[in-house]
């Protein structure tokens, strides 16, 4: 039970958080900003552990899609609209931050409007010579199996690979997604992780490598999942970040 407790990040107060504090930042002057929605909560535990030299502050709130124009146009002044508003300010605010780390399920960039949005919102750090890392979303099935309640019931009995899933089983629009972020990365501050790299071969995705439980649920990581990634791709990570 407690390996597959919430991945909330630093804490569940956070959820929502738009500035730096004592709960939701490990600094008063963090140099990374971990921004976006759940997806970019479930990897703060691992950046955490792993990087633990680099002070961050995280700026997340569930089903709030970072830099998101549709919100924008649907709902007004929503909770989301202001929460984006109010992290993009924090981050151009404070000097110290000159990188963000951004994650999200990212199927709104599948609209060419909201794509071109979203691009001008990272050009924005960019001209502030702020670097950005964008992570993609964790590879799903696309009948939306519960990978991690299949880990609960089957991992204590080391069957655990009956809840890997097979690439032609990706859910129909993942690699749509994985090549839309790749058209945002350049050769200069922006950077995108295929977490697939990490977590599927040329055959099948894994929800356990390395003896760590990867999957929370359909998509999110456990803690140890976090940290997984982190740990598979920190040297990648670490030329980026100088």
């Amino acid at each position: 039970m407690k390996r597959f407790e919430r991945n909330y990040g630093l804490s569940l107060k956070c959820n929502g958080n738009t500035i730096i504090n004592e709960i939701c930042s490990t600094s008063t002057s963090p140099k990374v900003a971990i921004y976006g929605n759940s997806y970019a909560m479930h990897l703060v535990y691992g950046f955490k552990e792993i990087f633990k030299e680099y002070s961050f502050v995280q700026l997340t709130q569930d089903s709030c899609s970072p830099f998101s124009l549709l919100e924008l146009k649907k709902f007004g002044n929503s909770t989301c609209s202001s929460f984006n508003k109010n992290s993009l300010d924090t981050i151009l605010n404070n000097k110290s931050i000159n990188l963000v780390i951004v994650s999200s399920t990212f199927t709104d960039l599948l609209e060419e409007e909201n794509f071109n949005f979203f691009k001008k919102q990272i050009m924005i750090l960019e001209e502030n010579g702020i670097k950005v890392i964008i992570f993609s979303p964790t590879p799903t099935q696309k009948d939306a199996k519960n990978i991690g309640r299949c880990l609960f019931f089957y991992s204590k009995n080391s069957n655990s690979d009956k809840c890997d899933f097979f690439i032609k089983e990706l859910h129909f629009n993942y690699n749509e997604i994985i090549s839309r972020l790749e058209l945002l990365a350049n050769n200069n501050y922006i950077s995108v992780i295929n977490l697939s790299d990490a977590l599927c071969n040329s055959n099948k995705c894994f929800a356990k490598l390395n003896n760590k439980l990867i999957y929370e649920d359909t998509a999110h990581l456990t803690r140890e999942g976090s940290e997984y990634i982190f740990y598979f791709f920190k040297d990648k990570l670490k030329n980026l970040i100088m």
